[in-house]
């Protein structure tokens, strides 16, 4: 199946702004942060940390993806 996905501040020295990715039927987020962490193992501690956002809300991990889901994934932030 494929997804989209957005990345957002440090994540898009990792990546490009927007991917298309493939993965397995019944995927979940695990599956995806995995896959994404073996494409770029230099990003897999920001995206252990990182939220994935679908239809306006943060997933959890064990969240089942479909085809032609549109994928936010924002890294931890920090302020002051």
């Amino acid at each position: 199946m494929e997804i989209r996905l957005q990345f957002f501040a440090v994540l898009k020295d990792h990546f490009k702004n927007e991917a298309l990715l493939e993965l397995e039927k019944d995927s979940r987020i695990t599956d995806l942060q995995f896959k994404l962490s073996r494409m770029q193992p230099s990003a897999e501690k920001i995206l252990s940390r990182s939220m994935f956002v679908m239809n306006d809300s943060v997933i959890s991990p064990d969240s089942k993806l479909f085809h032609g889901d549109f994928i936010l994934v924002l890294p931890p932030v920090s302020g002051g």
